[in-house]
């Protein structure tokens, strides 16, 4: 029995860009992207017959992300990056209907020096990627999402984890008391595009942090991983109108504690043997509660 074509797109990975944008006061501003852009197009005939009429190649889709950059005049967030090249890829060729383009942006930070900002000078500001993915169709529809991928955050207190089933394979202890570490990885999609973006996205990530953390001097209690990440997507989705539902994973990466009872060393919420690896993964997503008519 013969198979039928039932999907195909093609595009291309990994293209990495850097944007300087030089202004007349001195200061200069950088981002560097990395992008995938694929394409939904009338290109069956390539793949049943080998006929590659009309087919936008891999290496014009590669050079377009630079063609676009170019066409960026003003700073733009990684969304609005995204969006221009998905526009540009359906506007310009007839065969093309759909294209769907993911961003990552890494964290350069203006670097201080002698006690003030520098005018080109910058350093990289931590773990985490900026994302973005605009998908943009031929018959104008944007959809938008934004997120974060790798961000690091830890607190040394104020969490516990009790009253969960214990049978003969649990060795985990409870406790009121631990550190909580974790990479965040979260994504949300927008039910219309902001007109800024880039306070869509720094009110979203306010909200991860400071439900994370907490008030500075005292904190806040996290009883598990499960009810922070929950508590932490309903911010968001409070403080982002335009935001629909937002899908987050926190892996809990396990500090545990070092008692070693030969040498008398005994655990006093101080010293921990960093891991990486088993660690727990937990996942979730919260959409936005629509009023019933």
């Amino acid at each position: 029995m013969e198979g039928e074509l039932t999907e195909h797109m093609h595009g291309k990975s990994r293209v990495r860009v850097a944007r300087v944008w030089r202004e007349p006061s001195g200061a200069q501003y950088i981002c560097e992207w990395e992008v995938q852009a694929i394409l939904l197009s009338a290109m069956e005939h390539a793949f049943l017959h080998g006929d590659n009429a009309g087919m936008t190649p891999t290496d014009t889709v590669k050079n377009t992300v630079y063609y676009v950059a170019k066409k960026m005049k003003q700073r733009c967030t990684a969304e609005e990056f995204a969006i221009e090249i998905a526009k540009q890829f359906v506007k310009e060729y007839p065969l093309v209907s759909q294209a769907t383009v993911d961003v990552e942006q890494k964290p350069w930070k203006r670097m201080q020096v002698l006690g003030r900002p520098h005018n080109h000078g910058f350093t990289m500001g931590g773990t985490e990627l900026r994302t973005a993915q605009a998908v943009y169709n031929n018959s104008g529809l944007v959809k938008l999402s934004a997120g974060v991928k790798d961000f690091m955050v830890l607190k040394t207190t104020q969490s516990g984890y009790v009253g969960y089933l214990i049978d003969k394979f649990t060795t985990l202890g409870e406790t009121t008391e631990r550190l909580l570490g974790t990479s965040i990885t979260a994504s949300w999609t927008y039910s219309t595009p902001p007109r800024d973006t880039e306070k869509a996205y720094n009110n979203a990530m306010d909200s991860l942090v400071e439900v994370f953390y907490g008030n500075p001097a005292t904190g806040i209690y996290s009883p598990s991983v499960q009810y922070t990440l929950h508590e932490m997507c309903q911010e968001a989705l409070r403080r982002v109108p335009e935001m629909e539902s937002i899908t987050m994973r926190l892996p809990n990466i396990h500090f545990l504690p070092y008692n070693h009872e030969k040498s008398g060393v005994k655990f006093e919420d101080d010293v921990y043997i960093a891991t990486s690896e088993p660690h727990g993964t937990i996942q979730a997503t919260v959409t936005r509660r629509r009023a019933r008519l």
